[in-house]
């Protein structure tokens, strides 16, 4: 599996405390091509608590780009389903796809993938923030 240069592993050795990761896609370091980049892997089993995206830097398409996050081989777009490059503009905040029951669980390997589909991006950057903590 590709994954963008700076993936994460968290949820082995936090105890009971909640740890904030972020992870950080940019066009630089990690190119556009559509597909799936892993972001995080569950370094055993964990929960995650809440989630955010922040557009550091617009993103650009030569299509009609849209932007996903989710679980690997589950719910592919349950952090973000579908965002519209349009909408991804320096400093704009983007939530979970939908009304999430906090926690989710995420057994210990679990990945959190990013997916761009429909066309390449030309440009941006976004930092995923999620709140884990180990079960």
């Amino acid at each position: 599996m590709t994954a963008v240069v700076k993936d994460k592993k968290a949820g082995g050795g936090m105890g009971n405390d909640s740890e904030f990761v972020r992870i950080t896609y940019d066009f630089a370091a990690d190119a556009g091509a559509t597909g799936v980049l892993d972001l995080f892997e569950a370094d055993g089993a964990c929960v995650i608590k809440s989630f955010h995206a922040v557009v550091k830097t617009t993103f650009t398409s030569g299509g009609s780009a849209t932007l996903t996050a989710g679980v690997q081989g589950g719910d592919v777009d349950v952090m973000l389903a579908a965002v519209a490059v349009a909408s991804l503009t320096a400093n704009s905040i983007h939530g979970e796809a939908v009304a999430l029951n906090f926690p989710i669980y995420l057994a210990d390997g679990a990945i959190l993938q990013q997916n761009i589909l429909v066309a390449a991006m030309t440009a941006g950057k976004i930092e995923y923030v999620i709140e884990v903590m180990k079960v």
